[in-house]
């Protein structure tokens, strides 16, 4: 039902024809439509984890838990920490470690967090628009580490209230990562990037592409 039925007619009647068009979306209408996209890519995945963790039940078999409610994270990195689990684990064995992990300056470990999420981008396909989206949330990646230093290093720390500051940090993850998956979702990067900066310049457009959210 997530793969087939959630995933296939979101995919059918709102990702593809927002992104069969990039040039002709409205900013606006391109910018509801980047949040069924997440949607899809998620169901998409997550069921043919689970059929694969089912088929494995029935022979016996226990695979761990391979997703934990993603879209809840309050960071990238913790997106990352609930988003297919076993993969980001051997990621970080076997990529991110060998690389030499956080035990060198700043710039090395900089690049060996990126070069692990482009390699994790690429898991999903030999494609230049899987390679941008790794390469996307290694630069979200860098990004939180230096705010992360930058706001500890301050002598006079804000005082926000935990549940706003957690609204906050939601929202800022989430529409993060949804532009993610429009240049995931894209046919080209040069399209994922066009439509993303339609999304952020709310560009004019018709309204044929995107008829499901019209």
């Amino acid at each position: 039902v997530k793969a087939g039925v959630v995933a296939g007619y979101i995919g059918t009647e709102v990702a593809d024809p927002a992104l069969a068009d990039p040039a002709a979306g409205r900013g606006g209408q391109l910018k509801v439509a980047r949040y069924p996209i997440p949607v899809q890519s998620y169901g998409g995945i997550l069921g043919g984890s689970d059929i694969a963790i089912g088929c494995a039940l029935l022979l016996g078999i226990h695979y761990p838990l391979a997703f934990d409610a993603p879209y809840r994270a309050l960071s990238v990195g913790e997106f990352w920490e609930r988003w297919n689990i076993t993969v980001s684990r051997w990621l970080r064995d076997y990529v991110y470690g060998p690389l030499g992990g956080s035990r060198g300056e700043l710039p090395a470990t900089y690049r060996n967090v990126t070069v692990t999420a482009i390699l994790g981008g690429l898991w999903y396909g030999p494609g230049w628009t899987f390679a941008a989206w790794g390469a996307l949330h290694g630069a979200y990646l860098v990004g939180e580490s230096v705010a992360r230093r930058w706001w500890a290093a301050r002598d006079r720390a804000i005082a926000v209230p935990a549940p706003l500051a957690a609204a906050v940090r939601w929202a800022l993850t989430f529409h993060l990562v949804c532009l993610a998956w429009v240049v995931f979702r894209a046919g080209t990067v040069g399209s994922g990037v066009e439509i993303a900066g339609r999304i952020l310049t709310a560009a004019p457009g018709d309204a044929g592409p995107v008829p499901a959210v019209a």
